[in-house]
């Protein structure tokens, strides 16, 4: 029997890899995301709360609503919102590596 070498991807592979994969979902994906108001406003309405609800301070921000008031088509808002969440959930999630492997 002959011992079989398994490849191993290196770190930075799989980081480029994950993030080219993040962004292509997020750019080809988001044009199906759900019109439909979120879980939290259906009940809401169902319950019948929904007029208590209060504006948040940062409801103003440049991606309330998950759009870009500058941009004339929300296809291209819905593009640029999903590739900006994903560039700000990578560089947390490698802002948190550095930390954890600081304290090893």
């Amino acid at each position: 029997m002959s011992a079989r070498r398994v490849a191993r991807l290196s770190s930075s592979a799989f980081v480029v890899g994950s993030l080219t994969l993040a962004l292509i979902v997020a750019v080809l994906i988001s044009g199906f995301a759900s019109p439909s108001p979120d879980g939290l406003e259906h009940v809401a309405r169902t319950v019948g709360f929904e007029h208590t609800a209060q504006a948040h301070p940062l409801g103003g921000g440049p991606f309330a609503d998950y759009t870009v008031a500058a941009l004339q088509s929300p296809a291209q808002s819905q593009v640029l919102v999903g590739v900006a969440g994903c560039a700000a959930t990578f560089i947390a999630a490698w802002l948190l590596s550095l930390v954890v492997r600081r304290r090893r």
